[in-house]
């Protein structure tokens, strides 16, 4: 063979070698990106999720559900991308299945445009905030992730 053949074999070797490495990159990216959003996906279920006895808040029905409401309700006050939203989320959700007809659990997210104007008017300063009214009045709030029982016993003093 050729010294200029065997040049051209070569050079043709490595291009494919290239393409090979290049798509194969390009894949890995691709499944990064796809594990990554449905990371995200699964989180955000998990913070927002509204479950058996639960209500889901916002502009339109805060009044009617929690301002006009009699008895002893907690408003979960969150932001789907908070880590320690997403870790008390299954634990209210629980509280509000465990719990029917003794208080009222309700949800609300902070996040959307609408909902905005309640991190003012409660003074939200951090998420997960967890407010506790009584007859429709702000009587306790948590801050932060609390395990159940200290949810339940700050929702027991009020009844």
């Amino acid at each position: 063979m050729k010294k200029g053949t065997i040049l051209a074999i070569f050079a043709l070797i490595a291009v494919i070698g290239v393409g090979v490495i290049i798509k194969f990159s390009q894949e890995s990216d691709t499944n990064k990106t796809s594990n990554e959003s449905k990371k995200e996906e699964t989180a955000t279920t998990a913070a927002g999720e509204i479950g058996e006895g639960e209500v889901a808040l916002d502009n339109t029905n805060f009044d009617t559900e929690i301002r006009e409401a009699k008895g002893v309700a907690l408003v979960d006050m969150y932001a789907p991308n908070c880590k320690y939203c997403i870790m008390v989320g299954p634990i209210i959700s629980e509280i509000a299945k465990e719990n029917q007809g003794t208080y009222k659990i309700a949800k609300l997210d902070l996040t959307v445009a609408e909902n905005k104007p309640f991190i003012d008017e409660f003074k939200v300063e951090g998420t997960p905030t967890l407010v506790i009214f009584k007859d429709g009045k702000e009587v306790d709030r948590i801050v932060g992730f609390k395990e159940k029982e200290a949810i339940l016993d700050a929702l027991e003093k009020q009844l």
